[in-house]
C-alpha cells in the first residue's frame, strides 16, 4: 500500500495542531490567520448552514473566547484622568474578531473596517495594534491594551494593542470549551489525498 497514495480526513483538530506548530516555529502571522478561522468552522458545524455566518461567528466568539478578553488591561488598572478611563472601556468583543478577521483575509492588514456605522460605534475601535510576546504585559509596549489618539478635527483614533501568541492560546482554549460543552469528539471537514511517498501522477487509493 505505500506505493499508493492516502486518503487523510482532516479535522478541526489538524487545524489545531497546525497552529500549535505555527508558534512553536515562530510563524506568527501564520497562526494568526489559522485562528481566525477557528469561529468559522465551529459555529459552521454548530448552526449548520442555518443563519448569517456574520452573526454566528460574533456569537460563538462572544460565548466562547469574550471572557478572556472582556476588558483590556483589567478594571483594577484603571488611571484616574478621563483619556485613561475611556481606554479601559474598550473591549475586544465578537464584532471586533470579525472586523479584524475581515481586514486581515482581505485586505491584509489589522486596520479595521465595518459595513456600517452602526458596528463601528458599537465596536469604537479603528484598528488592531498585533505585537509578539510570550506574556502580556500591559506595562510594556508588548503587552496587550488600548490607546486613544486625537486627531486635528478633535475626532479619536482607536486602537487596541493584541498579543497573538495569547490571541491563539485564547482561541483554542475557546475552542476546547466548545467541544467539551457540546460533547464533541471532533470536527471533521474534509479528505486530503497524501500522495507524498510517491511523486508524479496521483493515483487513487484502491477499495479493499
Amino acid at each position: 500500500m505505500d506505493m499508493f497514495p492516502q486518503i487523510r480526513l482532516i479535522t478541526a483538530g489538524d487545524y489545531i495542531v497546525e497552529i500549535e506548530n505555527a508558534i512553536a516555529s515562530h510563524n506568527y502571522l501564520s497562526a494568526l490567520v489559522l485562528s481566525l478561522m477557528i469561529p468559522d468552522i465551529c459555529s459552521k458545524y454548530d448552526n449548520k448552514n442555518n443563519g448569517n455566518e456574520e452573526k454566528k461567528y460574533i456569537k460563538w466568539f462572544n460565548t466562547y473566547v469574550y471572557k478572556k478578553y472582556y476588558n483590556i488591561p483589567n478594571n483594577k488598572q484603571i488611571r484616574k484622568t478621563k483619556t485613561r478611563k475611556e481606554m479601559y472601556k474598550i473591549k475586544f468583543n465578537g464584532s471586533t474578531c470579525y472586523a479584524l478577521r475581515n481586514a486581515i483575509f482581505h485586505s491584509g492588514n489589522p486596520y479595521l473596517i465595518y459595513k456600517n456605522k452602526k458596528d463601528r460605534i458599537k465596536a469604537n475601535v479603528d484598528a488592531i495594534e498585533l505585537c509578539v510576546n510570550g506574556e502580556s504585559n500591559i506595562e510594556s509596549q508588548y503587552g496587550e491594551g488600548a490607546s486613544i489618539t486625537i486627531r486635528g478635527d478633535n475626532s479619536k483614533s482607536v486602537s487596541i494593542r493584541i498579543n497573538i501568541v495569547l490571541f491563539v492560546e485564547n482561541m483554542i482554549s475557546g475552542y476546547n470549551d466548545f467541544l467539551t460543552q457540546n460533547s464533541i469528539n471532533e470536527i471533521k471537514l474534509f479528505n486530503l489525498i497524501d500522495w507524498d511517498k510517491i511523486g508524479g501522477k496521483i493515483v487513487f487509493t484502491p477499495n479493499e
